[in-house]
């Protein structure tokens, strides 16, 4: 079986832009991923979205700055392993896949992408 994967997409008042973020997460071929929202402003059409998506983590906080949106995603992950994405990123669809095979073939703790 493969091992959880927490993604923690932070998001403050671009909504087109999260639901792209989004997207390239649901599109992972690696499947095993737990989809955790934060966000610094809860507007009312991510509200809304959210709502129809009981299966996605969703969390809110008054305090907008990315660092702590992020700490309060990673306090809620239940994954062996988190990845994080800002609402005006969009991942590869192997992306996740691609990080997994390399900690699976390396003796590594930490694995990221420059851009």
């Amino acid at each position: 079986m493969s091992k959880l994967v927490s993604a923690i997409i932070t998001t403050h008042n671009r909504f087109a832009l999260f639901k792209k973020a989004l997207d390239s997460v649901k599109n992972q071929t690696y499947k095993n991923i737990e989809i955790i929202v934060v966000t610094g402003n809860d507007n009312e059409a991510l509200k809304l979205y959210m709502q129809k998506h009981p299966d996605i983590i969703y969390i809110t906080s008054q305090n907008s700055h990315p660092n702590v949106l992020r700490n309060l995603g990673t306090e809620r992950a239940s994954g062996k392993f988190i990845a994080f994405l800002d609402d005006d990123d969009t991942w590869m669809n192997n992306k996740i896949a691609l990080q997994m095979e390399c900690f699976q073939l390396n003796n590594i703790a930490l694995c990221y992408t420059g851009k």
